[in-house]
């Protein structure tokens, strides 16, 4: 499938406004939650550590679910359902990693100043493990999983280019959110979106690199 092609697949389109749908829910209601919170410290810590990066690694893992076979830019492969089931505990490892990865990577500096490059890499790990299964469902071996050069700078260069994107959209419309849906953090909420719209995207370079190779 040519680029163009994946783009407007029903699938892709599919996925991400669903994802788009879950973000804008997940970010509010979120932000409200952690308001009722805010007297009662350990369950703010609590909900804002665990409970909303566990939301947003379920964010993901439906995009690449909805998205599949057309993540990988193919139109036919082995169901979803199938994949899944053919190993113990595979949806509970898609959701762990999903999960616990950001978690450590928050840990490294880059990512602390820089948030955003935590969904590609999200996304990207886990379209790996789907794409693994599928590959050993289809007995196809010498998949490269590491791209070539050019495509990492790629991967990073529009990582860092949407940050700067969501950074600008979220200051400008920031006063906005915050009077429609009466909150103070709309900045943080409208980044948060932006950021999940513009790094499909990278996910994309990378999963659609994959699929050629089959």
């Amino acid at each position: 499938m040519s680029t163009i092609e994946i783009l407007l697949n029903g699938k892709i389109i599919g996925a991400f406004l669903a994802i788009i749908l879950l973000a804008i829910v997940v970010e509010i209601i979120s932000r409200k939650i952690l308001d009722i919170l805010d007297d009662v410290s350990v369950s703010e810590w609590l909900f804002e550590k665990i409970f909303i990066p566990l939301f947003r690694a379920l964010e993901l893992m439906t995009f690449i679910l909805l998205a599949y076979p057309v993540l990988f830019g193919l139109n036919e492969a082995p169901p979803i359902s199938q994949l899944l089931s053919e190993g113990s505990h595979r949806i509970n490892t898609l959701l762990n990693i999903l999960f616990v990865l950001p978690l450590l990577l928050s840990l490294l500096p880059i990512f602390g100043r820089m948030p955003s490059l935590l969904l590609p890499v999200q996304g990207i790990a886990g379209s790996t493990l789907i794409f693994s299964w599928m590959q050993a469902a289809l007995q196809r071996n010498n998949i490269h999983y590491v791209p070539n050069i050019m495509v990492i700078v790629v991967i990073i260069l529009l990582a860092i280019v949407s940050h700067a994107i969501a950074k600008w959209v979220a200051l400008h419309l920031s006063n906005a959110v915050n009077r429609f849906f009466q909150i103070d953090d709309g900045q943080k909420i409208v980044y948060r979106i932006v950021v999940v719209v513009a790094q499909l995207p990278v996910i994309l370079i990378y999963t659609t690199g994959l699929g050629r190779q089959l």
